[in-house]
């Protein structure tokens, strides 16, 4: 898929973060000019990227719950080990109701088409990481949970996305959750992590997933956990081990 052009931002603003790694990590505020509105983010990165020294990306997105504390932790913990990480607020002007309701009420968002405008905001953002400075556009990875974990199947079509990680994926009503074409334009491996009794992502949505795209899926499955594997069972030892393997493989496709 041909690339859209980048977005306009606004002068960032740098501020050293209050945590264990504060010499290590920044954070900058970026503001992406989208369709029509404009999507709030910020950058974690190691103090050291820079344009000589450029790192690589991450596009961290969230899920139902928007831009919490916990997502903030997440990238920072990936930005103090050697990448930069953008976590774009996508309820920004639209609100949270409005921007999911959207998503499961139209046919676009119901069946995770490709003309989904939200998907279209997320390509313009990942453009947007990529002109960034700092970032070494041909090392990008991505994670996407719930809500967004579905977009993730449709980034992965971009070559330069080469570690694309979903924790579940609640768009797509039937089958896989993605078209076979969508499928068959999968560039690299994704790993996804799934749990066994999943409302919004069912068994059978998985294992058809699994048969799409075969080699190029690198599943977990984790018996007994819940839905939320980054959020309400992030501290469990279900939402520890698939956290340490995302770092795992993110350190496997971007390293170099």
């Amino acid at each position: 898929m041909p690339s859209l052009p980048a977005g306009n931002w606004q002068p960032s603003v740098s501020r050293d973060m209050p945590s264990r790694m504060k010499a290590a990590v920044k954070a900058e505020d970026h503001r992406i000019a989208v369709y029509g509105r404009f999507i709030d983010a910020t950058l974690f990165r190691p103090d050291i990227a820079s344009g000589k020294h450029p790192v690589p990306g991450i596009l961290l997105l969230h899920e139902a719950f928007g831009v919490t504390s916990q997502i903030k932790e997440d990238a920072k913990e990936l930005a103090g080990l050697g990448y930069g990480v953008l976590v774009p607020d996508l309820y920004s002007e639209t609100g949270a109701a409005r921007y999911c309701i959207r998503q499961f009420i139209t046919e676009a968002g119901m069946k995770n088409r490709s003309g989904n405008p939200a998907l279209q905001e997320l390509f313009h953002v990942l453009d947007y990481l990529e002109t960034l400075p700092c970032i070494d556009r041909e090392r990008i990875g991505a994670v996407g949970m719930c809500l967004t974990g579905g977009f993730i199947l449709h980034l992965a079509r971009r070559p330069e996305l080469k570690a694309p990680v979903i924790f579940h994926h609640s768009l797509g009503l039937a089958g896989a959750g993605v078209s076979p074409r969508a499928a068959a334009q999968v560039q690299h491996t994704i790993q996804g992590h799934y749990v066994t009794n999943d409302l919004f992502c069912p068994k059978a949505r998985q294992e058809a997933l699994r048969d799409l795209l075969g080699d190029k899926l690198d599943y977990h499955l984790y018996p007994g956990a819940k839905h939320g594997l980054r959020s309400v069972d992030r501290n469990t030892r279900a939402g520890q081990e698939a956290w340490e393997k995302t770092k795992a493989f993110f350190a496997e496709h971007l390293a170099g």
